[in-house]
């Protein structure tokens, strides 16, 4: 009886084939000029002002910022304004806590890990809105702090926010089919200012967040 041994070198290698990898510019659809290095969603093109919008589905007309007095200590977040079919005034102020004549809810347009500081601020933003003077902006810079929450993660966040309000008001679940689908959208930057451990809003002094969230 003999024993057949097979070193390593004897087996076949297996072939792995990989995709085709590609590099592909980082550079305005309209005038070619290169894009901000910053990773974000959203670009302004600094030659063209033409909005870059990298999120599938999504187009992004203009972009605005509240009106605000100059302050070098100020830092622009973005933020989501929507609102949606099939969800009245009525549930929103009931979800929100009241948002006053607010028919938008206002959404983080940046990561958030902590969901109960994510509601917490789109409450709040929620609220502020309707006191909010907006404008159109052409430029941004390294004080806007970039854009990585996709609008649809927004609307989904939106639709789980009710939802889990509803449930824990114990409304049926007849009464919780809404129809989720954005009816208007808009994207704007509010600027906050450092006091402390949080972040303020630097026009009313009334929104604020720990400043590890951003």
């Amino acid at each position: 009886t003999s024993i057949e041994y097979k070193t390593a070198a004897s087996f076949e290698p297996t072939k792995v084939t990989l995709g085709e990898i590609a590099i592909v510019p980082h550079r305005c659809n309209n005038c070619g000029e290169d894009l901000p290095p910053e990773k974000s969603l959203v670009y302004i093109c600094q030659n063209c002002q033409v909005i870059t919008d990298l999120e599938p589905g999504v187009e992004i007309d203009t972009i605005q910022q509240v009106i605000h007095e100059q302050n070098s200590q100020n830092i622009f977040v973005p933020f989501w304004a929507f609102t949606m079919k099939g969800v009245d005034v009525k549930t929103l102020k009931s979800v929100f806590g009241g948002i006053y004549n607010s028919d938008r809810v206002v959404v983080p347009a940046f990561q958030v890990q902590n969901y109960n500081a994510l509601f917490k601020l789109t409450k709040r933003m929620s609220a502020a809105y309707p006191q909010f003077k907006l404008e159109t902006i052409t430029k941004l810079n390294s004080t806007y702090a970039p854009l990585n929450l996709p609008l649809n993660e927004a609307l989904s966040l939106t639709e789980l926010f009710i939802k889990t309000d509803r449930f824990k008001k114990n409304i049926s679940s007849k009464k919780q089919d809404f129809n989720f689908q954005l009816d208007q959208v808009s994207l704007f930057y509010a600027p906050f200012h450092l006091e402390s451990y949080f972040y303020v809003d630097s026009v009313l002094q009334a929104v604020t967040f720990e400043n590890s969230l951003i």
